[in-house]
């Protein structure tokens, strides 16, 4: 199985997506895989201004569906949710927090206060730093490789190194790509420790959380939701620097 989620055929789809009008833009599960791929991979395959009208349209469904689940009043809202889709929209290239953004888009559900999933959206399409979309040779080169290389000193992929013995999928840690000259952790991995003020105070609510151990689920404390949420979406904030890939 390939690590990127990529064809021809969905990379046509999306552009179809993208030309379409909007009251005729339908989202199929396919297209929805690719989200969910970013998340996962932290990489964009195709052309931004196809792939941000995909996740615009993704992005507005997912709020719309934690505001019904959570009974918010839409007029409380509305200014700020224009306002970060209009933000998004105003990248010319992927923002360098693209996975983290999939993430929010994928799982909105995990938020139990709509205010905080507003701010951590917030954060995340209001940073300077983007990437550029994966060329047909680079999405080869990874895919044949099985994980996702290391970079160079000047932040380039580096594919002359043996491939690891590691499989994707057995190690998250493989699938995340370092994108400054220092050992960074994972977003994905809630490890990071940036602790950067950003935009707007976040109100109190309980966060929904998996148990990696024995798969059960649980509502965790105020302080154990700063760990889980905040502090992966800070880690952007100290971490957002460009990507020549």
């Amino acid at each position: 199985m390939s690590l990127l989620y990529f064809s021809e055929d969905l990379k046509k789809s999306v552009d179809e997506f993208a030309e379409s009008q909007k009251e005729k833009q339908v989202v199929t599960a396919e297209l929805r895989q690719i989200i969910d791929n970013i998340s996962k991979i932290g990489l964009p395959c195709y052309k931004w201004t196809s792939l941000c009208v995909l996740l615009s349209h993704c992005l507005r469904q997912s709020m719309q569906q934690l505001r019904t689940k959570l009974k918010v009043n839409s007029d409380k809202f509305e200014a700020r949710e224009d306002d970060i889709i209009s933000s998004l929209e105003s990248y010319d290239a992927a923002p360098f927090t693209i996975q983290r953004l999939c993430e929010l888009i994928v799982s909105p559900e995990v938020y139990f206060n709509y205010n905080k999933y507003i701010n951590a959206l917030d954060k995340m399409v209001n940073i300077s730093s983007t990437i550029n979309t994966l060329t047909a040779e680079q999405i080869q080169s990874i895919n044949k490789l099985g994980r996702i290389p290391s970079t160079t000193e000047d932040n380039c992929f580096d594919f002359s190194e043996s491939p690891s013995s590691t499989t994707p999928g057995e190690n998250e840690e493989s699938m995340s790509v370092d994108t400054s000259s220092s050992s960074s952790p994972s977003p994905s991995t809630n490890t990071a420790t940036s602790s950067d003020s950003t935009r707007g105070g976040e109100e109190g609510g309980d966060v929904h959380s998996s148990d990696n151990n024995n798969g059960s689920s649980h509502n965790i404390s105020e302080a154990e939701e700063v760990e889980d949420t905040e502090e992966i979406d800070n880690y952007y904030d100290e971490k957002a620097t460009p990507m020549d890939i």
